[in-house]
């Protein structure tokens, strides 16, 4: 499983997120976790 999805899941639940490994292997995974937290942010 991506880290990212993991960072995304846990975001979605209102989660503190604690990352020490690459956030994702790619651009695309960096930018869903980046709009997770937004969207969190502003709820």
């Amino acid at each position: 499983m991506k880290n990212y999805i993991l960072i995304e899941y846990a975001i979605e639940q209102c989660k503190h997120v604690f990352m020490e490994k690459p956030v994702a292997t790619d651009i695309a995974g960096v930018h869903r976790v980046l709009e997770a937290g937004r969207k969190e942010k502003q709820s």
